[in-house]
């Protein structure tokens, strides 16, 4: 059953563009969609010790992800073929689409 749920902002920008990333809490599980030029990526975010693993599936590639914490702010690096992208994650009570 879910607990509680809590929907997490996402703006990822590269080369000046933004993505939006949804993030659901589902038993200590989050799940993120990203949106991108009608392109749907799932992320599966698992807690470990403080630490956050994601891995991110897009026609059978992996993605690496590495999460800071910093003052309720959450950064993170994604490394895919030599490009690096800058995620930032904001707190927000209700969010749609």
């Amino acid at each position: 059953m879910e607990r509680r749920q809590r929907h997490y902002k996402i703006v990822m920008e590269r080369h000046q563009r933004q993505y939006k990333i949804v993030i659901k809490i589902t038993q200590r599980h989050y799940k993120v969609v990203m949106v991108r030029t009608q392109r749907h990526y799932k992320i599966v975010i698992e807690i470990t010790q403080q630490h956050y693993k994601r891995v991110m599936e897009r026609r059978q590639r992996h993605y690496k992800i590495v999460t800071e914490t910093t003052q309720r702010h959450y950064k993170i690096v994604m490394e895919r073929t030599q490009r690096h992208y800058k995620i930032v994650m904001e707190k927000n009570r209700d969010i749609t689409k």
